[in-house]
């Protein structure tokens, strides 16, 4: 049963799961105003979701399983315990489904071409694993756009379908976090991704050739990365959290989101080893965990605050 949740990268799943629900739940629920989906409509549309990512790990498995002499990580899953047509039926079905709710929820609130969205997401999944070995550089950008796109995705059913000409400037503005938050999200993954192939690298290569790396997959390019995403921390502080004497959050960037990327900046410029490497990725994805739980904590800080 683990085996066949590894096929789905069930931890990526659930970490994505968290993200969609702590951005209804957790923010746009603690708004005054009516929203779009009801909370039923908004858990399936997580689980549509959650179809279309997980059917697009599933055919990285099966791609994977094809081209075993190429790829450094065999899978013994597909092929033993599951049969390769097997798989891409699953594959079918999953994203069919994830596609189909999409569009019924798309119809439920009133905006049947947003369920296109979910078609754009499933053809991305299938795009950046059929062509993983032809242009790596462009597979992590459409990698690490994902999760951004499934935030936007928040906002669009969640929002735009609710705009009147009472909240227009309330909604624009929480969709314009959103947009905040999706950048986020998109500059760590990014991150993730260099790092995770700085990882690879080293176990198959001597150190020395870290140097030697494109300009994209370098320490050099994480070390500007994280100065992105710092200087978008610092710009929210001071012109937000600050005038808004919101100190409970502003603890909180320090702590959990300013000092893991300070740490990821300083260690990347020393790091050599795959042990080393493995440690900044672990890092990475908790800064994201940490920092998506970010608009929760802003969130109870304002209405303590108010």
């Amino acid at each position: 049963m683990l085996n066949l949740l590894k096929l789905f990268r069930y931890k990526t799943l659930l970490t994505l799961a968290f993200m969609l629900l702590v951005f209804h739940f957790g923010f746009l629920k603690f708004q005054d105003l009516q929203l779009a989906l009801k909370d039923w409509e908004f858990l399936l549309f997580t689980f549509a979701t959650l179809c279309v990512f997980g059917a697009g790990f599933l055919m990285y498995e099966i791609i994977n399983h094809e081209n075993s002499n190429r790829f450094e990580v065999k899978n013994s899953f597909i092929g033993t315990k599951i049969s390769e047509n097997s798989a891409n039926v699953l594959y079918v079905v999953l994203t069919i489904l994830g596609v189909g709710i999409g569009f019924y929820l798309s119809n439920a609130v009133g905006k049947p071409t947003f369920g296109s969205l979910f078609i754009i997401l499933a053809v991305i999944n299938y795009y950046t694993v059929s062509t993983l070995e032809k242009s790596s550089i462009l597979g992590s950008f459409l990698r690490a756009i994902l999760p951004a796109i499934s935030i936007v995705s928040v906002g669009m059913f969640d929002i735009i379908p609710a705009l009147n000409e009472q909240n227009t400037i309330l909604l624009f503005l929480l969709f314009r976090i959103l947009l905040d938050y999706a950048i986020f999200a998109f500059l760590i993954h990014l991150m993730l991704e260099i790092i995770q192939k700085l990882e690879r690298s080293a176990k198959i290569e001597t150190t020395q050739s870290f140097a030697n790396q494109n300009w994209f997959e370098n320490p050099k390019m994480v070390v500007i990365l994280c100065s992105l995403i710092l200087f978008g921390c610092l710009y929210y502080i001071f012109n937000y959290l600050f005038i808004s004497s919101l100190y409970t959050s502003i603890l909180y960037f320090i702590i959990a989101i300013i000092s893991p990327i300070v740490y990821i900046s300083i260690q990347m410029l020393s790091a050599k080893t795959a042990k080393e490497m493995h440690q900044l990725a672990l890092i990475s994805q908790l800064l994201f965990f940490l920092g998506i739980g970010s608009i929760f904590i802003i969130s109870l800080n304002i209405m303590h605050y108010v």
